[in-house]
């Protein structure tokens, strides 16, 4: 069946608004410029209904029993370990949360204590020893952080052969060793470890010719904080290489 299309201006097309005709049995279509109102008003209709319907649904929907809230508090103030400190009841379906002073009072007098566990039996180590291990932890955390980001940067390791990847992280152990006693003979002077080492970098050698030989040597004088750290490390440079 052919189409007759009509091209018209689209900025003088106003809104349409169809309805079907009851009396016309083909069910044609008619169209009007000014039934916006009656489609509002449809609209707004359906909009009101649906609030109402909503509104009704939400306020036959079962509320949650203060039981299940007490429950649910309970249970974290048990995971926050302050259920002696915090007495939680319900009081005409509301939850009330009391403070227990005297049970602060007494839980306060440990703030700042804890408690060392040890397999090692008395006579092999003393508290005093058993502590300073316990301390000594985060030197084992900065190891394997030292190892991993800051100077020797060990990361994963793709070697065919096993004895291949030991022998990277054995180099890497030997190297975190010259890196540990660097600290600790300078930790004193105060200076972060990474600008000391990049101080000492800065040392160069020098390369002068006598003859047909080429001689490297370092310089005879460093700078004052050069020779600060150098000094602290018990280290000499040598006149020649």
């Amino acid at each position: 069946v052919p189409l007759n299309i009509e091209m018209v201006n689209p900025d003088i097309v106003q809104p349409m608004a169809y309805s079907k005709d009851p009396h016309d049995q083909d069910s044609s279509i008619t169209g009007t410029a000014d039934g916006g109102d009656d489609e509002s008003e449809k609209e707004l209709e359906v909009k009101r209904s649906s609030e109402t319907k909503i509104k009704s649904d939400w306020d036959d929907k079962p509320k949650k029993k203060p039981e299940s809230a007490l429950r649910v508090i309970q249970a974290l103030a048990l995971k926050l370990k302050i259920k002696k400190i915090i007495e939680i009841s319900i009081d005409n379906g509301k939850i009330v949360l009391t403070r227990n002073d005297e049970a602060l009072a007494s839980a306060a007098k440990l703030d700042g204590c804890y408690v060392i566990k040890t397999n090692l039996k008395e006579e092999d180590a003393d508290t005093k020893m058993a502590h300073d291990s316990y301390k000594e932890l985060k030197l084992v955390e900065w190891a394997f952080r030292t190892m991993k980001s800051t100077f020797l940067e060990l990361r994963p390791i793709f070697h065919r052969k096993a004895n291949r990847t030991r022998g990277v992280v054995f180099v890497s152990m030997l190297a975190y060793m010259i890196v540990y006693e660097f600290w600790k003979k300078t930790k004193n002077l105060g200076v972060p470890l990474e600008e000391m080492i990049a101080a000492l970098d800065q040392i160069q050698t020098v390369e002068f010719k006598i003859g047909d030989h080429w001689i490297k040597s370092l310089p005879s004088h460093c700078r004052d904080d050069q020779q600060k750290y150098l000094d602290a490390l018990g280290i000499q440079l040598p006149a020649l290489i």
